[in-house]
């Protein structure tokens, strides 16, 4: 007990950090490959252009076109899933601790504030 009379709280917020810490820097990697495929098809392209039967290559073109697209999607799907993994002890903080001593912990004090 302080002096005003509430209870510090102690909660520790470290487990998605580690998992983060990992994550990030596969994150980053997994965006440069996609950027790098995206690029790949013009390339591609390009050497196809010198060939005569571009038109028989189309459709690997479109292929390569279209998985392209979907790994630079990627890691934008993976993003929100991370800022979920942020959130969770938060949300749990909320709904067993309140909105008053969440705003506490958040802030860096130890005792609970009085908002009602």
């Amino acid at each position: 007990m302080t002096l005003s009379g509430a209870r510090p709280v102690r909660v520790v917020l470290l487990w998605p950090l580690p998992l983060l810490v990992l994550l990030l820097p596969l994150l980053i990697l997994l965006l440069l490959l996609s950027l790098l495929l995206l690029l790949l098809p013009f390339l591609i392209l390009l050497l196809l252009l010198q060939l005569p039967l571009l038109v028989l290559q189309l459709p690997l073109l479109i292929l390569l076109l279209l998985l392209s697209l979907l790994l630079l999607l990627l890691p934008l799907l993976i993003l929100p899933l991370l800022l979920l993994l942020l959130l969770i002890p938060l949300l749990e903080m909320l709904l067993r601790y309140g909105l008053t001593r969440l705003i506490a912990v958040i802030l860096g004090t130890n005792r609970m504030l009085l908002l009602y």
